[in-house]
């Protein structure tokens, strides 16, 4: 005869605060790991300063939408597209003191422009099978 006892009632009464616990930890983990990026390399980009980014990101990408014939529906755009990179680089250009003063390159801004535009894009239409 065993002598155990089983964990399972317990594992099941706890299983409601597992998660919400997990995602505080996670939560402070990146907020922990984000002040020592910070302490370590200087960089700080404010909220506000991000907002800016996405929203001069957000203009770009309807720009492109807007002068495409097609709306770009259906297209695959890349972040070596020409009109992504040339998009980036207006954006770069108006940020004052230049990306290198937060730690971007247009790189960074090209990722974030192309994820705008698929954001904005059509979905492609659905072709019924006859």
């Amino acid at each position: 005869m065993s002598e155990s006892i089983s964990a399972a009632p317990f594992v099941y009464a706890l299983a409601p605060y597992v998660a919400p616990i997990a995602q505080l930890a996670i939560v402070a983990l990146v907020g922990w790991g984000v002040s020592e990026v910070k302490k370590y390399t200087g960089f700080a980009m404010s909220d506000a300063t991000v907002a800016g980014l996405k929203s001069a990101a957000a203009t770009e990408a309807g720009a492109l939408i807007a002068a495409s014939e097609t709306n770009l529906a259906g297209q695959s755009i890349t972040v070596n597209s020409p009109m992504v990179v040339a998009a980036a680089a207006r954006i770069a250009a108006s940020v004052p003191g230049g990306l290198e003063a937060f730690g971007l390159t247009p790189d960074h801004v090209a990722h974030i422009v192309a994820g705008e535009i698929g954001k904005l894009q059509p979905p492609a239409p659905v072709v019924a099978k006859a």
